[in-house]
């Protein structure tokens, strides 16, 4: 069984979510450790190697807000709510490392923010 630290929380590992499951989360309220609301999933996206790897929080509920970057394999979904084990203040610091695009660098970027290892190929 594997396990991963993030702040005072420890995981274990669990099944991955497919695609079509974290697209399931589009439109629910995300939320952070402390449960301060973050916004709402836009949308879910891959990394380098087509695996589901992010989400994407729109600020505000149309989409004209800021958007922040959450790892998909440290959330936790349902009944319309995602929570990330991290602190509000720095998954709002992704608005700076992404960008209008995401691109193999900003994938690295997220990858060391959130402390992340690179993904196996």
């Amino acid at each position: 069984m594997e396990r991963r630290k993030v702040g005072n929380a420890e995981f274990i590992a669990r099944r991955p979510l497919t695609f079509e499951e974290l697209e399931g989360w589009v439109g629910w309220r995300a939320t952070d450790v402390n449960g301060a609301l973050i916004g709402h999933v836009e949308r879910v996206l891959r990394d380098e190697s087509g695996a589901p790897a992010w989400l994407v929080v729109s600020e505000f509920r149309l989409g004209d807000g800021r958007r922040f970057i959450v790892p998909v394999g440290d959330a936790v979904g349902g009944g319309g709510h995602v929570w990330s084990p991290y602190p509000r203040e720095h998954i709002q610091r992704t608005a700076r490392i992404t960008g209008p695009r995401v691109t193999i660098q900003a994938h690295r970027r997220l990858r060391a923010h959130y402390e992340i290892g690179p993904r196996a190929a």
